[in-house]
């Protein structure tokens, strides 16, 4: 999309911010599909997958669409790496893994990221909220709740510390933030007490306190 080395963390940045408020807006109209179909399984009923999947299919038809043509103008042949054909067989790829060190490291984030947010499925999230914590809706609640606060630290550490240090250095705040917070969570609701989350199971309504 560009070249141009102060524009990639301002792109990272929007993206981070648009896929926090897809994903809660996302978290919050699923749990209130599938609390419409309480009465026939949840989020085990056909007539909610169903529904989500079209749902599903007409967003990803509109994203796609909007993506063919905001991508259209650098479409072309000049802007595809050096503008010329290179033939890339799998023992340049084999090399290039062996012998870069930034490549591995990159592997390893990414497949470490992916094991944590496959971990993380809509499984787990029904087990926590729906079955520990005793209401589906609160998740949607709650995930509302955090998205203020992710979407400002999402943009001010990558449009901030990414500008000024680069991206590597907001890689790194932010991974170990991300540890730091999820360590806090867990210890949370581990030591807390989930059931008293909600005072009201049926809409998800949030109940503030220490417990």
């Amino acid at each position: 999309m560009t070249n141009d080395p102060k524009q990639r963390p301002m792109f990272a940045s929007f993206d981070g911010v648009f896929n926090t408020i897809l994903f809660t807006v996302l978290a919050i109209v699923v749990a209130n599909i599938a609390n419409k179909y309480a009465d026939v399984g949840n989020y085990t009923s056909t007539q909610f997958f169903h529904e989500f999947w079209m749902m599903t299919a007409i967003m990803s038809a509109i994203f796609t669409v909007i993506a063919v043509i905001s991508i259209a103008p650098k479409d072309r042949p000049e802007f595809f790496g050096t503008g010329k054909p290179i033939k890339v067989g799998l023992k340049d790829y084999w090399d290039t893994l062996k012998n870069n060190r930034a490549i591995q490291m990159l592997v390893l984030s990414a497949s470490t990221d992916k094991l944590g947010s496959t971990a993380k499925t809509s499984a787990v999230s029904v087990a926590m909220f729906a079955c520990i914590a005793g209401s589906i809706k609160l998740q949607g609640s709650v995930t509302a709740v955090t998205t203020i606060p992710s979407v400002i630290l999402t943009f001010l550490v990558i449009s901030i510390v990414a500008t000024r240090f680069g991206q590597k250095k907001a890689m790194v705040i932010g991974s170990i933030g991300g540890i730091i917070c999820n360590v806090i969570l867990s210890a949370l609701w581990i030591v807390g007490d989930p059931t008293t989350m909600t005072s009201n199971p049926e809409t998800g309504a949030l109940n503030w306190g220490p417990s």
